[in-house]
């Protein structure tokens, strides 16, 4: 979550805009982000009227496409001052001046410049187009273990669920003025949509555990009881390899067999995606450098949306929250398979996190389990994608 790819940008007289995508960001990592949207592409197709309406707001661009860009405008943040304060970029380049990327319209993306600076503003120390990626939503034992506004790690109306909801107003035109004047067009509520609906869909987005120290001790806590408590931030804080034990990798074996990642929260961005085709390819007799398409294809016309929709976007608002409540006992269980323990203080700790796994209960097998949970987990995200953007183009009432 920490990755950053420094960028500059070249002011030029062009009429090319390009995106370096980070091999880390938020959420599921792109080819999550991929996946989701491209499940989405696929159920577009099914109500031609809507998707006629949808390449008015962005052309033939797809869903597949725009879903990791807001994941992308995080490397912008390391750019000069000066560079930042210009209302027009023309060229996009990475720090050898290769151009990446280059498939945005230039309205797009001279709207995608403007949401990006507008949302530069700090809320509680984070740049506001971070802040939408995200809620922590304590899943301690005892708590209600759901999405209210106001409650400990949402933040009102520029959250990863709010940002939802007003996306898809923006799109239903039915929108309230923005007093944060966020520059969220219809275009930009596409792009966001494209992508934080996979970010709902996995859990260490929403549901957070909230901890103290206690020597070598983890003690997860209610943060209503314990006000000092600190959040793991979807798992960022918990180390998965503790760098110095061997095994031939620079940070460490990993504590979760099958895993690959430094720290929780990538375990679930990356790995469990990575587990998902995995167990698709094998489940549909796919060859194993089978397209990611005919997996895609061959998973949708396995899967069931049975559930997964609501009857209709009337309080769209209350659709999220209850979206955002349905997962929280995956953030939940996602931590209980695991052991913890304080970081080991005698050893390397680069990205100061204070939490280390040291193990998984009972031995299960957690990747497989988790590369199950997320299958799931990118269907619904994927039919709920497309639903949104459907429901949208209804006229309003």
């Amino acid at each position: 979550m920490n990755f950053r790819v420094l960028i500059r940008v070249s002011l030029v007289a062009s009429s090319s805009f390009f995106l370096l995508f980070p091999s880390r960001v938020f959420g599921f990592g792109k080819p999550g982000h991929e996946l989701v949207g491209s499940i989405a592409d696929n159920q577009m197709k099914q109500s031609p009227a809507a998707l006629a309406q949808l390449k008015k707001i962005i052309g033939n661009l797809t869903l597949e496409q725009l879903a990791p860009v807001p994941d992308a405008i995080r490397s912008w943040d390391d750019l000069p001052d000066e560079q930042k304060a210009l209302k027009k970029v023309t060229k996009l380049t990475d720090e050898k001046g290769r151009l990446v990327a280059n498939f945005l319209p230039s309205k797009i993306r001279q709207q995608l410049w403007e949401y990006f600076r507008a949302n530069l503003v700090k809320v509680d120390g984070q740049e506001r187009h971070h802040v939408v990626h995200f809620d922590d939503v304590s899943v301690a034992d005892g708590t209600p273990m759901k999405y209210e506004d106001g409650a400990i790690g949402t933040k009102a109306d520029v959250d990863l669920v709010n940002t939802i909801a007003y996306c898809f107003h923006v799109l239903h035109g039915d929108a309230a003025p923005d007093p944060l004047n966020r520059k969220i067009t219809p275009a930009i509520a596409v792009i966001l949509l494209s992508h934080l609906v996979g970010d709902l869909h996995q859990p260490l987005h929403v549901g957070a555990e909230y901890f103290t120290l206690d020597g070598t001790k983890v003690v997860f806590v209610d943060p209503a009881k314990v006000p000092n408590a600190k959040p793991d931030r979807g798992g960022n804080l918990v180390a998965v390899r503790v760098p110095g034990f061997g095994n031939g990798h620079p940070a460490g074996p990993s504590k979760i067999p099958g895993a690959n990642q430094e720290n929780l929260h990538s375990v679930w961005d990356d790995d469990t995606v990575d587990e998902a085709m995995s167990m698709w390819r094998a489940q549909f007799h796919l060859a194993s450098n089978s397209s990611r398409s005919g997996v895609i294809l061959a998973a949708m016309a396995n899967g069931s949306v049975k559930g997964v929709l609501p009857a209709s976007s009337a309080g769209i608002d209350g659709v999220v929250r209850a979206w955002a409540t349905e997962i929280l006992p995956l953030a939940k269980e996602a931590r209980a398979r695991l052991i913890f323990s304080a970081y080991p203080a005698n050893v390397d700790n680069p990205k100061h996190r204070p939490i280390a796994v040291s193990g998984v209960r009972s031995g299960e097998d957690y990747m497989a389990w988790a590369g199950e949970k997320i299958s799931e987990e990118l269907l619904r995200g994927g039919y709920r994608l497309a639903w949104l953007i459907q429901q949208a183009q209804l006229p309003v009432h």
